[in-house]
């Protein structure tokens, strides 16, 4: 029933409006009926606020199954593995795309086939591509690769690739754009990345290299020399020390055997000396008791009888004993005696006896 009643007053609303208009009444008449069809509108909108609306049920929409961006956004490691897993076989990553060096594995199709996936690019216009026209000429200059490197047909990574220089290759270069340089190689313009070319000639280089590569040489070579006259030196002052305390040992040796053969020398002559003087004492009292006997000899004789170690003999008796044990000596009459007196009384008794002189 409100509902009918406010369509109601929306259309009578609209009609004065649109009789006031029509009429072709002044100003005034139009402002007073702007007027009054504002004021309805504004009752309208009033009853409208007041108006309850009855209470709608919003539908909850059903949560979509989880996809795999879903799990991939919470793990940025796992969706980055992904992506790598499932890139189509060929295909070329950021990192070693963005390189224009000429492999060795690589060849010519598989170079023109690499060129979209590159994106070491060129500096590029507003539009996004960069033009051979946007070429900065200049004189001609020789040049030479730093390295084996890819030469394009035109100033961009998304150009063909032509093929490839050589390191140490010369070119000429006569223009430049953005990073690339413009050469010309056996009658064709192509397009070089300007890092991997340089003014300074490969042998300038090499022969930089060598010199210091000879410096070294010369610098090690001498240290060499100076290590190995060090270690001749200390060979040498260790071989001069070896000898002199071989030396040193040599003389104490000798030192020691001169002392053992002048003690031995001096035992020897001791022994000798005491062996004399045994000999001349043996002797000296031989003498001695040859003396005695002579001595007393004579004595007895003088008497006309002899004491032969108490016996008392005449001088038949005495002679028939000197001849007795006269064949045990050298024959001397003291020796003879000598022997005589070795013997006893009872002895000497027993061989007069057995002689018949007793």
């Amino acid at each position: 029933m409100k509902k009918k009643k406010l369509i109601l007053l929306c259309l009578v609303t609209v009609s004065a409006f649109a009789m006031a208009a029509g009429c072709g009444k002044k100003d005034n008449d139009k402002a007073e009926a702007t007027e009054a069809a504002t004021e309805v509108a504004t009752e309208i909108a009033i009853e409208a606020d007041v108006v309850e609306q009855p209470p709608t049920e919003v539908p909850i929409p059903e949560a979509p199954a989880p996809t795999e961006l879903d799990e991939y956004a919470l793990d940025p490691l796992a969706a980055e593995q992904s992506l790598s897993d499932n890139a189509p076989e060929g295909s070329v990553s950021q990192d070693t795309a963005n390189t224009e060096v000429w492999t060795e594995d690589e060849g010519e199709a598989g170079a023109a086939a690499d060129t979209s996936s590159s994106t070491d690019t060129a500096s590029t216009d507003s539009t996004g591509t960069t033009s051979s026209s946007d070429v900065t000429s200049m004189a001609d200059t020789k040049m030479y690769a730093t390295e084996k490197v890819r030469m394009r047909k035109g100033p961009s990574t998304n150009d063909e690739i032509a093929g490839n220089l050589a390191g140490g290759a010369e070119v000429t270069v006569n223009g430049k754009v953005s990073d690339w340089y413009r050469i010309t190689k056996n009658g064709e313009t192509l397009y070089v990345k300007a890092e991997y070319l340089t003014q300074t000639k490969p042998q300038d280089t090499n022969a930089a290299a060598t010199d210091a590569a000879a410096t070294t040489t010369t610098k090690t070579t001498a240290s060499s020399n100076a290590a190995a006259t060090t270690d001749a030196q200390a060979a040498a002052a260790q071989q001069a020390a070896a000898l002199q305390a071989s030396g040193q040992q040599q003389a104490a040796a000798a030192q020691t055997t001169d002392a053992a053969q002048q003690q031995a020398a001096s035992q020897t002559q001791t022994t000798e000396q005491q062996q004399a003087a045994a000999a001349q004492a043996q002797a000296t009292e031989q003498q001695q008791q040859a003396a005695a006997q002579t001595q007393a000899a004579p004595a007895a004789s003088a008497g006309g009888s002899y004491n032969l170690n108490g016996l008392q003999v005449n001088a038949a008796e005495y002679n028939d004993l000197m001849n007795t044990w006269r064949y045990a000596t050298d024959g001397s009459d003291a020796q003879t005696l000598e022997m005589v007196l070795h013997h006893s009384a009872a002895d000497l008794q027993a061989v007069l006896q057995a002689h018949g002189l007793r």
